[in-house]
């Protein structure tokens, strides 16, 4: 008894100063968190990928019953349907890239010869409202129209200035390209071999672990493949819906570069929370380089698509994915988002999901061990 009060003790010392180091060195912390998920990128984009591929890859594989004629074509199930998964969502990307690039090239160059008009009464109005003001209230200094004009020159060559840091953006590109490659190719090992790796998985958890411990971590197993794969689906599923209805509604109401900002909306639509924001504004950009008049009458539309998205659609689709309230969906994509950009996004909100439900699932059983025992007691 003597020995296990100790090990409690020790347990319990080891955490307090785990957590006092943790408080007064969240710099030191920080820093290597930040760094184990930088190096377990590409793997964490593997796992993305195996999640989006296997949707048509399972699909192929229990639906078509071409595969069970003979020996020979259930022996090539496996390659030929992961090949043609493989294929199919590099074709949506590519189909999506040859859409969207020509118009935000069309796009740029419009914004290109209106942004010097547009920034020019800008600076008019800004000047004209500075001198009503001043004229008002004499005791305040405000700028002149001059000050005002170096001040939209100071942005401008600090813009330029940090478009022209090739360097940077070229070794950032490099970076995530072997990210993807890396991910791709671990991506396809685990499609490949995912019933070996499950049957291996439970061999080891089995052989060193305790029973009861070795169920609890296959469990955690279970649950989270089946959630990463639901939240994966359900959100490819909510951004086909959501780029189809901003397409239909855009094109009814003749607002300029539907098509492309519906493919804005499909692919932001993967980023929880911002997305909608990015493409919102992304879209009004577009549409500003065409007819500023028409930009709040496209904000207001997509206000109107995005709450039928968010309040109907979105509901509808995730019930099933994911039980996780609207405030950790924001803190995980938040955390998730500054430790890793948009892969930490996809990972943290149904990671912070599974943490969620084993929690309830915890406190669910405390709840009925302590009603047993007080039964037991009250007989």
């Amino acid at each position: 008894m003597d020995v296990k009060l100790s090990k409690k003790s020790i347990k319990v010392i080891m955490l307090l100063l785990l957590f006092t180091f943790s408080v007064f060195r969240f710099d030191v912390v920080s820093k290597i968190i930040t760094d184990i998920f930088f190096i377990l990128t590409p793997f964490l984009l593997g796992v993305v990928i195996v999640l989006v591929v296997n949707l048509p890859m399972s699909f192929m594989e229990n639906k078509l019953r071409f595969f069970q004629r003979s020996k020979f074509l259930l022996k090539v199930r496996r390659p030929i349907c992961l090949t043609v998964s493989l294929l199919l969502v590099l074709a949506v990307i590519v189909a999506l890239f040859v859409v969207i690039i020509p118009e935000v090239t069309r796009a740029i160059e419009r914004l290109i010869a209106v942004i010097p008009g547009a920034l020019k009464s800008l600076v008019d109005w800004i000047s004209e409202q500075s001198v009503k003001l001043h004229s008002n209230i004499e005791f305040i200094e405000l700028p002149s129209q001059s000050d005002v004009r170096r001040y939209f020159d100071d942005a401008v060559q600090f813009i330029l200035g940090g478009i022209g840091s090739s360097t940077v953006i070229i070794s950032s590109a490099a970076s995530v390209f072997m990210d993807v490659i890396i991910g791709l190719v671990f991506a396809v090992y685990l499609l490949y071999s995912k019933e070996k790796i499950r049957v291996g998985f439970k061999t080891i958890t089995g052989t060193y672990l305790k029973p009861k411990v070795a169920l609890k971590v296959q469990k955690l197993a279970k649950i989270s493949i089946k959630t990463f794969s639901d939240f994966m689906g359900g959100q490819i599923i909510q951004s086909i819906v959501s780029a189809l209805l901003t397409w239909i509604i855009l094109a009814v109401f003749q607002i300029p570069y539907s098509t492309l900002i519906a493919m804005l909306v499909f692919i932001t639509a993967f980023i929880p929370l911002f997305g909608p924001y990015i493409s919102g504004v992304a879209g009004a950009i577009l549409i500003f380089s065409i007819d500023g008049g028409l930009v709040p009458w496209f904000l207001l539309l997509f206000l109107i698509i995005q709450q039928i998205s968010g309040s109907v659609i979105y509901p509808r689709i995730m019930r099933n994915a994911i039980n996780l309230p609207s405030i950790w969906v924001l803190v995980s994509a938040t955390v998730g988002g500054g430790l890793m950009g948009i892969v930490g996004m996809l990972f943290f909100v149904p990671l912070v999901a599974i943490l969620y439900q084993l929690v309830l699932e915890d406190i669910a059983e405390r709840k009925s061990h302590k009603k047993k025992a007080k039964m037991v007691s009250n007989v």
